[in-house]
């Protein structure tokens, strides 16, 4: 409740005003965050921003601290066990909404984005900044949100590494169909298609690379996850749970944009981008203003 009071009590993000001679306003902040240096973007987010962020954190944490209790009931009723999956749906929202912010101020701080797409990611950060205590998480990302629901369901195979048994495993699981239309569609770049083998498989494209050599060198036409797991050297997470895959798909994005974020950097070959980041890319320039009805499902 204080962080909430604390929320509350700063400024408007859409507020002017004047400190130190300097104008404080909403288009201040917007100029001033698309041209920061990435490494340093947390310094000039509004106070606001930044509580918010550790709301979001402590509202994980609570509702996890609640299932761990429930959880330890030895015969739960059946009110209980519909209460555990009502609070399994609201913490993966809690953590998919983390990810789409993590997702906008990814876009601001990637330097290879144009800079009409970070002024078209920041105009949607700062609703969420501005009403994160009221606002679902549908209201800004229905489109992804489906996708990452759904990945969250989906077991890899790996098999021969195109990846056909996840996509329909995907469909299955209700992912939304204009989601994987992106990355199947006429003029998709060789770069969306790697991006997208990441979502699907957890997998670096360092990672996928390593694996289709290994196959190629060893003349075998598929793989396993335990084979996978031998020879990548490091865990791979393929096992399916209603409380820790959010968190995963969350971890996987992370890992996934910091690979990007590098190859950027140093000109190395693959995506330069997530999968949720050119979906994302695609959906702000093609209509700036629209672009969060665009990415509602149906919208």
């Amino acid at each position: 409740m204080h962080l909430v009071r604390a929320i509350d009590s700063c400024p408007s993000i859409y507020s002017s005003d004047i400190i130190g001679g300097r104008i404080r306003s909403v288009d201040s902040l917007i100029e001033s965050i698309c041209r920061c240096e990435p490494s340093g973007i947390d310094f000039v987010l509004p106070t606001r921003a930044l509580l918010g962020q550790s709301f979001q954190f402590a509202k994980i944490n609570f509702f996890k601290a609640i299932l761990y209790i429930l959880n330890a009931i030895s015969q739960p009723s059946e009110q209980v066990q519909q209460l555990v999956l009502d609070l399994r749906g609201i913490l993966g929202d809690a953590t998919y909404f983390k990810l789409f912010e993590e997702l906008l101020i990814g876009s601001l701080s990637n330097l290879a984005n144009p800079m009409p797409l970070k002024q078209a990611s920041a105009n949607l950060l700062i609703p969420i900044w501005e009403h994160r205590l009221m606002v679902p998480i549908e209201d800004f990302t229905g489109l992804l949100l489906s996708a990452w629901r759904a990945r969250c369901r989906v077991q890899e195979t790996f098999g021969t590494l195109v990846g056909i048994y996840e996509v329909f495993s995907l469909l299955r699981a209700e992912c939304e169909p204009r989601f994987l239309d992106f990355f199947t569609r006429e003029f998709v770049t060789a770069d969306e298609l790697e991006a997208f083998r990441e979502f699907l498989f957890g997998l670096s494209y360092e990672d996928l690379k390593k694996l289709r050599l290994f196959m190629e060198d060893n003349k075998i036409t598929s793989v396993g996850p335990e084979e996978v797991r031998q020879i990548l050297g490091h865990a791979i997470s393929t096992h399916y749970d209603p409380e820790k895959s959010p968190q995963m798909v969350y971890i996987s994005y992370r890992r996934r944009r910091i690979r990007a974020d590098y190859r950027v950097l140093t000109g190395s070959p693959g995506p330069q981008k997530t999968a949720e980041g050119y979906l994302l890319q695609y959906h702000l320039l093609q209509s700036p203003k629209g672009a969060a009805a665009s990415m509602r499902v149906g919208g």
